[in-house]
């Protein structure tokens, strides 16, 4: 069982994670490293299709992708700004996502 300060350490090497992915080959080694020694997890797995390291056991799945199609037929939105997961029984969770959907601009002559 984690307790909270644990899962903070690796909640920020996930969200850490996605940085590592910016930066040169020498600096994600060094990051790398830097994030071994912090974390709880063990370092970070670099990830074969490039898109987030996370610790050896981790897992991520992609839920959706910017203008995919959703269940409703509507394209998923841009500006995803707020996120949380609830559950829903012992074995589902529902998760739910804030956009800040605008009105196109347009230009008025």
């Amino acid at each position: 069982m984690l307790n909270r300060r644990q899962f903070n350490k690796g909640l920020l090497a996930v969200a850490l994670g996605g940085l590592a992915s910016h930066l040169s080959a020498n600096d994600k080694i060094k990051f790398n490293q830097m994030m071994a020694e912090q974390s709880a997890y063990g370092p970070l797995v670099e990830d074969p299709k490039g898109i987030l390291d996370l610790p050896a056991r981790f897992s991520y799945q992609i839920i959706s992708r910017l203008n995919e199609p959703m269940n409703d037929g509507l394209l998923v939105p841009d500006r995803a700004d707020g996120m949380g997961c609830f559950a829903l029984d012992d074995e589902r969770v529902v998760l739910v996502r804030n956009h800040e959907i605008a009105p196109p601009k347009t230009c008025l002559v």
